[in-house]
């Protein structure tokens, strides 16, 4: 080892020292860099939906009423009993997108039952926002039935509300079979999605 030159010995000064200031400027960019790191936050819409049903106050049940003042809020199952031919049970339904971005909106019957009555019932509803009743099932159906859907409710006020009309309407030919039934729809699911990105 005795036979290091001048040259080599200043290679050697030289290459500890570019070591050195190599490892001192990494350490000095990393701790920079780890101090001026900014967060990055990501902003989400909410969905959040409202949903009221209403029951027109017809006392003979003729499906003649002031649809303007004669619907009254209704927080219990719709039960249907002591039927009588001809009788018509109407409902509206207020659905409200209460959150901060567009939905799309399901509306199901849940959990209809499927009994002798069901053929004694019809089952007329609108399309969403209009007043006409545009569609009929002449039985009435029964386990899960999807009754309306709308690709996206807005959340805008004033044009954040939708409202699905229908009604139950017992038919002319009631026989002894259908005496004594009670008819009762327990659930109506609303259901709000967020709307996927389109790619």
């Amino acid at each position: 080892m005795g036979n290091i030159n001048k040259r080599q010995l200043i290679l050697i000064i030289i290459s500890i020292v570019l070591t050195g200031a190599t490892l001192i400027t990494a350490v000095f960019a990393w701790f920079t860099h780890s101090n001026a790191e900014q967060s990055i936050v990501f902003s989400t819409g909410t969905i959040e939906v409202e949903a009221e049903l209403y029951q027109a106050n017809d006392p003979d049940c003729d499906g003649v009423f002031d649809p303007a003042t004669a619907y009254q809020l209704k927080t219990s199952a719709i039960e249907i009993n002591n039927v009588v031919s001809g009788q018509i049970y109407s409902f509206k339904l207020v659905v409200k997108n209460q959150g901060t971005i567009p939905g799309s909106l399901k509306i199901t019957l849940m959990n209809l039952p499927n009994m002798t009555i069901n053929n004694a019932l019809t089952l007329k509803y609108s399309e969403l926002d209009q007043s006409t009743y545009a569609n009929t099932k002449t039985v009435f159906p029964n386990g899960n039935f999807v009754i309306a859907s709308m690709d996206s409710l807005s959340y805008v006020s004033g044009s954040n509300e939708t409202v699905l009309l229908f009604q139950i309407v017992v038919n002319k030919y009631l026989t002894n079979a259908h005496y004594g039934q009670t008819f009762v729809i327990s659930t109506i699911k609303v259901e709000l999605e967020q709307i996927p990105p389109t790619p």
